[in-house]
């Protein structure tokens, strides 16, 4: 069986570095490519059609929110799982009508990187707490 290919975007080089550690230990998961900025994001997506897209939503560029908006007007075949560190129910609720698969709190994202995605391919959605 193939690994599910993982591509993980955020803004900020700690966590993104942190969260490909975590998923890249894992069997089943293999790191494809980590994005920065909005824009990158966008053209990692077309360029390595990941399984899985671990979402950051406060990039200067473009707003998460539009790349979820726009990755699924392409009708990519992908699961995103966002993370951010607005706990809001009427924001996460927009994330998720944006396309989102899942949400996940910044604050509980570590401990749920991995979960999230056995949670999601076992056709689970929406926002993720601990459990």
């Amino acid at each position: 069986m193939q690994p599910l290919s993982v591509l993980v975007a955020d803004p900020h080089a700690l966590f993104r570095d942190i969260a490909a550690h975590q998923l890249a230990d894992q069997d089943g998961m293999q790191i494809i490519g980590m994005a920065g900025s909005g824009a990158s994001t966008l053209q990692a997506v077309v360029d390595t059609c990941p399984d899985v897209l671990f979402l950051g939503l406060d990039f200067q560029d473009i707003h998460g929110i539009q790349i979820i908006s726009t990755l699924r007007e392409r009708n990519l075949p992908l699961r995103i799982i966002a993370f951010g560190g607005e706990n809001r129910p009427e924001f996460i609720r927009c994330v998720l009508d944006a396309g989102a698969d899942a949400y996940l709190l910044k604050d509980e994202a570590n401990p749920l990187l991995v979960e999230s995605v056995h949670r999601l391919f076992a056709g689970e959605k929406g926002w993720f707490r601990p459990q």
